[in-house]
């Protein structure tokens, strides 16, 4: 990985959650977190100029990463396994979402850098979360839609991307409840 920030890190981190893949239940089937994979992504700058997709059971984590974009496209997004292939879920029906939550995914311990959008997850359900994250000059730093049970902790989030200070600074959109939020500044 280019700890520079200058090489796109995009299929590196994709190959590091294929490998998680292998490792936990990401098919849905398993309600627990017991089984999650975490995936350290170091220290220092990476760039990701592409969505990765993200399912269930993985923590992306850092020893202190700064995560530089400038793609338009979220950086992480939440997925679900079709057919043996990871597969947004944003297209799904409300109901087969449900069907295909995540459970046990989690952010922590991450720093987003002129970012449109950092995190846009659907489903983020049981034992999901969002903690000690930093988003600096992003368009919305997270997004997150039919969140049930999820946690959102000690986040800062400070100035908007230059042209994007239209956008909404974070989304808990549409049927989200029972979500837990504490320090978000």
């Amino acid at each position: 990985v280019d700890f520079t920030g200058v090489i796109d890190a995009s299929p590196i981190v994709r190959k590091a959650i294929d490998y998680a893949i292998t490792i936990t239940d990401v098919s849905g089937t398993d309600n627990s977190a017991s089984k999650s994979v975490t995936i350290n992504m170091g220290r220092g700058f990476i760039h990701i100029a592409s969505t990765v997709l993200v399912p269930r059971n993985v923590v992306i984590t850092s020893d202190g990463v700064t995560i530089v974009s400038n793609s338009n496209a979220p950086i992480f997004e939440s997925a679900y396994m079709l057919n043996s292939v990871l597969t947004s879920n944003f297209q799904l029906s409300d109901a087969d979402a449900i069907t295909n939550r995540l459970v046990g995914t989690r952010f922590e311990d991450l720093t987003f850098y002129r970012c449109t959008k950092a995190i846009n997850m659907r489903a983020f359900n049981e034992q999901c979360g969002l903690a000690r994250l930093r988003f600096y000059q992003c368009g919305t730093a997270y997004a997150v839609y039919q969140a049930f049970y999820s946690s959102y902790k000690d986040m800062i989030i400070r100035q908007a991307k230059s042209g994007f200070d239209n956008l909404p600074a974070v989304v808990y959109g549409r049927a989200s409840n029972r979500i837990s939020t504490d320090e978000i500044y």
